[in-house]
């Protein structure tokens, strides 16, 4: 009698907790892409999600191998190299992959790859959850090559919100004739007369940034050797994703030519 009870009791917790991995299982499975791998990678199955998102039909995609659908220019990368190893050595594998879709588009997913197991240790299946990355990846490369392109066409120094430099691009050093590491931590002040860091206006400009408000103007700087240097310039608030000001950056161009030239235009007016 005692067994029969301690025998009903173990079922009775195995299925309360085989019905909270359903659950979870269930729940992955609604949300995501999943396909179902073979020990030898080739894909038995794949989930509506993925269906929808990659437009193969069961027929097209079923009994393929799953690296031929990754993009031949593609298949020199780590993270290519890191999935096939994965697959060969039958371990879990996170990372993200690019996947030829049945449109011909190169569709970046998020996945992780889980080989499941009997209890003798034999590989039955993978099973490959997905996300898909492409819109995160494809804006997060549009900023960088717009921020690559403006760092070689602009001036441009980073501040924290104390106005201490973190970073200054080649342009703004050769400008102000200056390393990054006779600035690195520095205020802002060193570019600056003596007079207008004393000055109200001074204080209400780092209360303007301090305040998430952009700055844009002309604005006269005084370089490593005591010159004047213009710049045309903008102090851009940078937030977190929490909305947490976190530093500034200033774009910049040289402009001391042109402010040169106004003056000497201005002079030949007076003395005419």
């Amino acid at each position: 009698m005692f067994f029969k009870k301690s025998s009903s009791a173990d079922i009775a917790k195995i299925e309360s907790q085989l019905f909270k991995l359903h659950q979870v299982r269930k729940s992955l499975d609604s949300e995501m892409l999943v396909m179902v791998l073979d020990p030898s990678g080739y894909i038995t199955s794949q989930n509506s999600n993925t269906a929808d998102e990659l437009g193969y039909s069961d027929d097209e995609i079923t009994g393929k191998k799953l690296l031929d659908f990754v993009p031949e220019k593609v298949r020199n990368t780590s993270h290519f190299a890191s999935l096939k190893t994965a697959l060969e050595e039958r371990k879990h594998w996170v990372g993200a992959i690019q996947f030829q879709s049945a449109s011909g588009n190169q569709e970046w997913l998020r996945s992780i790859l889980q080989p499941v197991f009997d209890e003798d240790k034999n590989l039955e299946e993978f099973t490959l959850h997905s996300t898909v990355l492409t819109r995160t990846i494809e804006t997060s490369r549009a900023y960088q090559d717009l921020v690559e392109a403006l760092n070689r066409s602009t001036a441009l120094i980073e501040f924290d919100t104390n106005g201490h430099v973190l970073h200054a691009n080649a342009l703004f050093l050769n400008a102000m004739g200056y390393t990054m590491d006779e600035i690195k931590g520095k205020h802002h002040r060193i570019f600056c007369e003596p007079e207008e860091v004393a000055s109200r206006g001074y204080t209400e400009f780092w209360e303007k940034l301090a305040n998430g408000e952009s700055v844009a103007a002309r604005f006269k700087r005084i370089d490593k050797y005591g010159n004047d240097v213009w710049l045309e310039a903008s102090y851009n608030p940078i937030f977190s994703q929490d909305g947490e000001l976190y530093k500034v950056v200033k774009f910049a161009t040289v402009i001391t030519r042109e402010i040169e030239r106004e003056r000497a235009v201005a002079h030949a007016a007076d003395i005419a």
